[in-house]
Parts: structure tokens; sequence; C-alpha cells
């Protein structure tokens, strides 16, 4: 912001970061549902391959109990999955974090055709009022959406990893359980 700007710029200014923040949190909320769901239905097929493979009394690289094993706890991992995902409501929270950033961005073109001039207090503390009220509706993104979005027009040092870390669990999960299902066939299959 310059010496020159306008409260009405600088007004604009923090509601168009404001809605950058709340278009990041909806995506990553989004990524984050998806994520979820491919998890699931991925630890779904692995389990659904191995009680085949299991009937037709395949060669496995390790004993039926550590088959079982491996079984029971993607079985429990689903289960615990689905309960946080149901908990968590990543999608709707997704829509409502964009349903935000579209209501401010209507208040944002309102502001767009003043660049340079200077809004009367009485006007200026009513958009500020319709800012403020936008925002009591919703949930407040997180500071990695700003970290996120803020990256965009500077160097934050970290964010990537800060942002990707929020996903670390699903990785880590579908890493180790199709690890484990290679693993369980690599004896046919290196024959």
């Amino acid at each position: 912001m310059s010496a020159e700007d306008t409260n009405c710029d600088a007004l604009r200014q923090m509601i168009s970061k404001t809605v950058a923040a709340r278009f990041q949190a909806s995506r990553r909320l989004d990524f984050h549902n998806k994520l979820s769901l491919f998890s699931i239905s991925l630890f779904s097929i692995i389990l659904i391959l191995v009680a085949l493979l299991q009937l037709v009394e395949f060669d496995f690289s390790f004993g039926s109990v550590a088959v079982n094993i491996g079984q029971v706890f993607l079985s429990i991992v689903i289960l615990c999955f689905s309960i946080a995902i149901s908990m968590s409501d990543f999608s709707l929270k997704s829509s409502k974090h964009h349903e935000c950033g579209v209501q401010l961005n209507e208040l944002v073109y309102k502001l767009m055709n003043k660049w340079g001039v200077t809004l009367s207090d009485q006007e200026y503390e009513q958009r500020l009022s319709e800012y403020f009220n936008i925002l009591s509706k919703f949930e407040n993104h997180t500071e990695t959406d700003n970290s996120r979005v803020n990256k965009r027009t500077e160097y934050v040092e970290g964010t990537d990893f800060r942002y990707y870390s929020g996903f670390s669990l699903y990785f880590l999960l579908i890493f180790v359980s199709l690890g484990w299902f290679f693993v369980l066939i690599a004896k046919a299959v290196l024959r």
C-alpha cells in the first residue's frame, strides 16, 4: 500500500486478501475431501483384492495370520477415516469458505470503481460493517491458507512444507497400504 492510497483502496486490498485466503481454504478443504475419499476407496479395493486372492488360495509372501492382521488394520483405518470424514465434513466446509469468498468478492466489486476515491466516514463504516458481517457468518481460514496466498506475492519460507504436511497422514497411509499389498503379492510376482 502506497502513501497515496485512500481508505477505499486500503479497504479493498484488505478484503481482497481475505477473499484470496477464503478461496485457498476452499481449495485446501476440497483437496482434503478428495484425498480422504480416494484413501478410503483404495483401502477398500485392497481389502477386496486380498480377500479374493485368499479365496483362490493365492500364495502370499506371508502366512495367513500376517495377512489377516493387515486386513484388520486396514479395516480399522477405513472405519477411523470414515468417522473422521463424516465429522470433519470437508465438502461442506469447502463450500462455506467458497460462499464466503463469493460474498466478499461482491463487496470488492462495489469498491472497484472507486480507485483513488476517499470514502466518507459513513460509507467507509458501512462497507467495513458489511465486511465484518460477512465474516461473522463463516468459519475462519487457517494461517496456512494465509501463508499460501501471501506466497504468491512475497516469499514466505516453508509454506509448501507446512501446506503439504497437513496431508501427510493420507500420503503415509496410502504408501503403507500399497506397500503392504505389494509385499504380500511380491513372492508370486517375482517368480
